[in-house]
């Protein structure tokens, strides 16, 4: 039997989730092993195929997170790079956009950038802004400056000249000299990794791409030896910050594109989950250990940015767009300054992990005050892979409740109605930022601790739907494993939208989809067709920014363009000159897959326990069920609870439960405040 195997590397947890031919699946959490994240990859595939009973020859699909390249820049542990720049320009990284993030606090410290003055060195030569040469390249320079980074440890040269956007000549030579000088050597040039208007920013995805990539080549080179070692012959495919998968080989190319992986996968996910369930509007809530990711849906499609900034580091590459709040299982429960109770956004992570868990960790985190209040079964946690110990949670809250003069039960509610303050607040905010009104829309939760605490969030959000997948706890590899390739490329031009020639940029959009296909020519044979999906960023000419408007042809990108400002920002500007920044094409290479598998009917549903919880301030006796015997058209009542090997849900008062032929939870709310 055919299998599919997805993974997705946590903080905490490594989830995997194995598909069949007949859409059945299979889905578990193994312990992250964050020193060396290729462990717990591996380990999750090991017993993936003993649990499904396979063999590697078996798999015909592998698809892998890529948290390494994230992790090195957060804890600033990449590679030494050299940096390669137009002479005059070294301080380039140094001074970014002279920004500060708290423009009224006297003592705010910049962050360094990844690669300090010492490693920047500059070469003569020079573009103008329309491509022009001004001044050649001198080649002896360049190879004197690159010895004496190789000398100094350099594993990576980055190169960026100035408007090489406009014209790549100049990188290209360098780089091929380079490559021929200093056999082995890996350099990057910023016209071949994305050729976007505005240098610094230019100049920060490349040095994040060559800070990362040598880590990220290790991690890839090391799974792909452990699968050979496992029987698996099938090629390898990475999550990326898109939404989409690459194969391993342009991952290795673009590690900065899967920087942002493992939330996009579970975004796709949902996508397919509401398609699946009539869901027009939907906010996804992926709860982990670590943070709480979210994003808006509106009529099933997947929202798009550029920009985000990861550690002050500006990525200008497309990913979806996620908004993350330092708020989940993990998060630390302290008291601040003025001696009141805060929680987050520190985490405990997996090491040594929630008080709960056993591994020296002493502060009370969310986990711990889900435990003490009975949410969580400490038996049978994450399917029996860790068990957890009250006393030792007790003990931990214990540390703030006495200095709050609380119970350790009124600090575990605090501490969890903290929480869910916390992230209030956020969806709040994002909500007035996008003009939407919560209520109109569906929660779909997922990640560990995402049904757990969903109704607590909806409650105060008054959100009457909410829709758990089968799995959430493993949703993120599910749509990694669900998801299809997907690469984009960009094209800075720059001119007045009435002076672009129609032909031109048709020519560009066909080499871009030629390219796609070239570059996935390796894994033509998995896919069943190619979509290619063009936008435009514009502006009204004379403005400093610009947004991202899809179009099918040229004619459509004025209209669309308006439209959308006056959506955005009011009025338009009358007849004002439109102006085109630059285009962008994403060539998808849609997957051929197996369907979803709908439920197989079991023995009907009972409460196989009770528990007692504390909820509302009060302590409740609830019934607990076994999510893997709710049979479709399951219907209950809250409060109640279901356990499940990935996860616990909590459901509380007011809400209608019933399940669908998939699995789905379906909760609905007739009043706000029931």
């Amino acid at each position: 039997m055919n299998v599919r195997i997805g993974i997705d590397i946590g903080g905490t947890f490594t989830d995997v989730s194995l598909l069949r031919e007949d859409g059945s699946a299979l889905v578990f959490k193994t312990p992250s092993t964050p020193a060396a994240p290729e462990k717990g990859v591996i380990r999750g595939i090991e017993i993936a195929l003993e649990r499904a009973e396979v063999t590697g020859a078996d798999c015909v699909e592998l698809i892998i997170g890529a948290t390494v390249g994230l992790n090195a820049i957060i804890e600033r542990k990449g590679a030494p790079v050299g940096f390669l720049v137009t002479a005059g320009f070294e301080d380039m990284l140094e001074l970014g956009r002279v920004k500060m993030n708290n423009v009224f606090s006297l003592k705010e410290v910049r962050r360094p950038p990844l690669i300090r003055k010492n490693w920047v060195r500059g070469i003569e030569e020079r573009l103008s802004a329309q491509g022009e040469i001004i001044k050649p390249l001198d080649p002896r320079q360049l190879i004197e400056a690159t010895r004496e980074l190789v000398e100094m440890g350099a594993q990576t040269i980055a190169l960026l000249f100035l408007h090489s956007y406009r014209n790549p000549l100049h990188e290209r030579i360098a780089k091929e000299s380079l490559q021929n000088m200093f056999p082995g050597l890996d350099v990057a040039i910023s016209s071949e990794l994305w050729p976007q208007l505005r240098e610094y920013e230019r100049a920060t995805v490349l040095a994040m791409n060559s800070y990362i990539s040598p880590k990220t080549r290790s991690y890839i080179t090391a799974i792909e030896t452990e699968k050979r070692r496992l029987g698996i012959e099938c090629p390898v495919y990475v999550s990326a910050s898109n939404g989409g998968l690459v194969p391993a080989s342009q991952a290795l190319e673009r590690p900065i594109a899967t920087l942002l992986s493992g939330p996009s996968a579970g975004v796709v996910a949902a996508v397919e989950l509401m398609r699946r369930s009539s869901v027009t509007s939907a906010i996804t809530f992926d709860m982990g250990g670590t943070s709480a990711d979210i994003c808006v849906l509106e009529q099933d499609d997947i929202p798009y940015a550029w920009g985000q900034e990861i550690q002050g580091l500006p990525v200008i590459m497309p990913y979806v767009d996620v908004s993350a709040i330092g708020s989940g299982g993990g998060s630390i429960a302290f008291l601040d300054n003025a001696g009141l109770l805060r929680v987050g956004p520190q985490s405990a992570g997996s090491n040594p992990g929630p008080a709960a868990y056993g591994r020296g960790g002493s502060s009370p985190t969310v986990t711990d005050a889900y435990l003490v209040s009975g949410f969580i079964d400490a038996e049978n946690f994450i399917g029996g892979e860790i068990d957890l110990s009250l006393d030792r949670a007790v003990t931990a809250i214990e540390t703030v409740a006495g200095a709050l003069g609380m119970t350790v039960a009124e600090t575990a509610m605090g501490i969890i109605k903290i929480t869910t303050s916390v992230q209030v607040a956020e969806l709040t905010r994002l909500a007035a930022k996008r003009g939407i009104d919560l209520r109109d829309f569906t929660l779909v939760p997922f990640g560990g601790a995402g049904p757990t605490q969903a109704c607590l969030l909806a409650d105060e959000l008054q959100i009457r739907k909410i829709v758990i997948p089968a799995a959430p706890g493993v949703f993120c590899a599910f749509g990694a494993a669900q998801a299809d390739f997907r690469l984009d490329y960009v094209r800075t031009v720059y001119g007045l939208l009435s002076t672009l020639p129609e032909a031109d940029v048709e020519a560009w959009y066909a080499s871009q989809e030629e390219q796609a296909r070239l570059a996935l020519s390796d894994v033509a044979d998995r896919i069943r067709t190619f979509e290619v999906i063009r936008t435009a960023d514009v502006r009204y000419a004379g403005q400093g920014f610009e947004i991202s408007i899809p179009f099918a042809t040229m004619d459509d990108i004025d209209q669309n363009f308006r439209v959308e400002y006056a959506k955005r920002y009011g009025p338009q500007h009358g007849r004002a000159p439109v102006e085109v920044i630059a285009f962008r094409a994403t060539v998808v290479g849609c997957r051929m897959r197996p369907p979803q598998a709908p439920r197989k009917s079991c023995v009907a549903a009972a409460a196989v326990a009770r528990r007692e919880i504390l909820l509302g301030g009060r302590a409740l006796d609830v019934p607990v069920y076994q999510r893997s015997t709710l049979n479709p058209g399951w219907r209950s009542t809250g409060p109640f609870l279901i356990d499940q090997s990935d996860t616990t849900c909590l459901v509380t008062s007011g809400w209608q439960a019933w399940t669908d032929e998939y699995g789905a939870l379906h909760l609905t709310k007739e009043t706000a405040n029931a």
